[in-house]
C-alpha cells in the first residue's frame, strides 16, 4: 500500500469510493474538475489497483485551500494513512504558497475532528443541514 497523487483517470473510482466511505455523492465531472485544477492537491491510498483512501483538495482565492473530501476505507483505518495524507497535503499547500486551509466535518465524526485538532485546525462554527443526508457539519480552519 502506498500514497500517491491522484490521476485524472481515478475520477470514476473516486466517485464510487467517496460515496462508499463518506456516503456523499459527487459527480464524476466535479471530481475531474478538482483533479484538473490542482492536481497536487489530491492524494490516494492505493492497495494494488484499488483506491482505499483519498484526500481531495481544491484551491480557493486568497491563498486558501479547501479539503473537499477525505477518508480511508474501514479496513485500513488506524494504520496512519489519514495522518500521512493530511501531512502530505499540508506540505503541498505550503509549497504552493497557500497560507490557510479550510474544511468541513460531520458533527458526529469525532475521530476525524481529533485528527484535525492534532494538526492545529481550529473549529470555526456549525453548518446546519450541510450534507446530502441533512446532517450538520463543523467548519475548521488552519493557518500555515
Amino acid at each position: 500500500m502506498f500514497i500517491t497523487q491522484a490521476e485524472l483517470e481515478d475520477a470514476e473510482e473516486l466517485q464510487y469510493v467517496i460515496s462508499e466511505i463518506l456516503e456523499q455523492y459527487h459527480t464524476e465531472e466535479i471530481l475531474t474538475l478538482i483533479l484538473q485544477e490542482w492536481p497536487e492537491g489530491s492524494l490516494v491510498v492505493r492497495h494494488g489497483h484499488n483506491i482505499e483512501g483519498f484526500l481531495m483538495g481544491n484551491r480557493l482565492e486568497n491563498n486558501t485551500a479547501r479539503v473537499f473530501a477525505f477518508g480511508v476505507s474501514d479496513r485500513f483505518r488506524s494504520m496512519g494513512f489519514g495522518t500521512k495524507m493530511l501531512k502530505m497535503f499540508l506540505d503541498r499547500c505550503r509549497m504552493n504558497a497557500i497560507f490557510k486551509v479550510v474544511l468541513e466535518v460531520k458533527v458526529q465524526n469525532i475521530r476525524t475532528q481529533r485528527l484535525y485538532r492534532r494538526f492545529g485546525f481550529m473549529k470555526q462554527g456549525l453548518l446546519e443541514d450541510f450534507y446530502n443526508d441533512g446532517s450538520n457539519a463543523f467548519s475548521y480552519i488552519k493557518f500555515l
